[in-house]
């Protein structure tokens, strides 16, 4: 899936035959560099949802006094995990930003609101103002300088092209109005917006981010709150601790809306050291189903995964309750003690 989406962001191993795009080299698909960066991001991310689990049931269960032991160790190998994967998602997610900038400059500018062509550009941490406005006065940025130059090209002086320019470059390259062609409906022939919605784009990166620091935050905490022995966390740092589950979950969903909804109005985007025509616009995506067709199978989808989380909720939430099982006194002491000493 991940490799199949990376060929969405980023299509290699094709060729053009008779306008329609046919895959030359498989291997070329499985390494691509979009798919090498995403495959062990996502990972991570997993990783990191995990990671939470443990540290916030391993919190509360501190808080209730019982099985200092087991959940103490618990509550140490979700921070280790925790903080792990926070680096790999970090690492990841720099290679990625490279990758965007030299592959979906328009997703890069996206990212940032960036109305106009900057040198060096700086990152914008938090905006006030309608980020989605064409112009960029009436937004009052906190930023970091050259920052967002850095994160693109790994150089302080670099220059990142902003919307208006590239949405020039945009058309010049893949033209200014969709094809004249009635399968596209009420898109035929119209200008072609090469923007994404930047409200979208802008918020969801930093809410990734920030859900992902959050995690990352709560994991160092409970290496620190749990260090040398200590156990007694306190009432309201484990509740604290159990809420934060969801914020790598937050953060993983907030990164994929970013991924998909940055690189619109393409479903397939071009490669700008790929083969010409391998690209293709949502508009000419759209299936030939009906409304119908379509309300009928996302109602059902919706209600079977929504049975299936309520399920899930109530299973994980009677293995939690119900603690850890006992330990035989006997015979496995010394292989379990063995097994909790990293803890120590």
């Amino acid at each position: 899936i991940l490799a199949a989406n990376s060929w969405m962001q980023h299509p290699v191993g094709v060729a053009l035959v008779d306008g329609k795009p046919v895959l030359t080299s498989i291997w070329a698909v499985l390494t691509n560099n979009t798919a090498l960066a995403a495959i062990p991001h996502t990972i991570a991310g997993a990783f990191a949802v995990a990671a939470a689990v443990l540290v916030g049931v391993g919190a509360w269960q501190l808080a209730r006094s019982r099985d200092r032991e087991v959940w103490r160790a618990t509550t140490r190998l979700g921070g280790v995990v925790g903080l792990a994967a926070f680096v790999v998602l970090a690492v990841t997610g720099d290679i990625q930003g490279k990758l965007m900038f030299e592959q979906q400059p328009m997703k890069m500018a996206a990212a940032e609101a960036l109305c106009h062509t900057e040198q060096p550009a700086g990152f914008s941490v938090f905006a006030v103002g309608d980020v989605a406005g064409q112009d960029c006065a009436s937004v009052k940025s906190i930023t970091v300088p050259a920052l967002l130059s850095f994160l693109a090209e790994g150089d302080f002086d670099a220059r990142v092209d902003g919307v208006d320019d590239l949405v020039t470059q945009y058309q010049r390259r893949y033209g200014t109005t969709y094809p004249d062609d009635p399968a596209l409906g009420e898109f035929a022939g119209q200008p072609i917006d090469y923007v994404p919605d930047l409200r979208v784009t802008y918020w969801s990166f930093r809410l990734m981010i920030g859900f992902g620091v959050l995690a990352a935050a709560v994991a160092a905490w409970a290496l620190w709150a749990t260090r040398r022995g200590r156990s007694d966390l306190g009432s309201w740092p484990a509740r604290i601790a159990l809420w934060s589950i969801a914020a790598p979950v937050a953060a993983n969903s907030f990164g994929w809306i970013f991924t998909e909804m940055g690189r619109q109005p393409f479903v397939v985007a071009p490669n700008p050291g790929g083969v010409d025509g391998v690209w293709m616009l949502t508009a000419q995506g759209v299936s030939g189903m009906t409304v119908a067709e379509i309300a009928t199978s996302l109602v059902v989808l919706t209600v079977v995964y929504g049975l299936l989380a309520v399920i899930e909720f109530v299973l994980l939430r009677r293995v939690v309750l119900a603690g850890a099982p006992k330990i035989p006194e006997t015979g496995t002491r010394d292989r379990d003690a063995s097994v909790l000493d990293f803890a120590y």
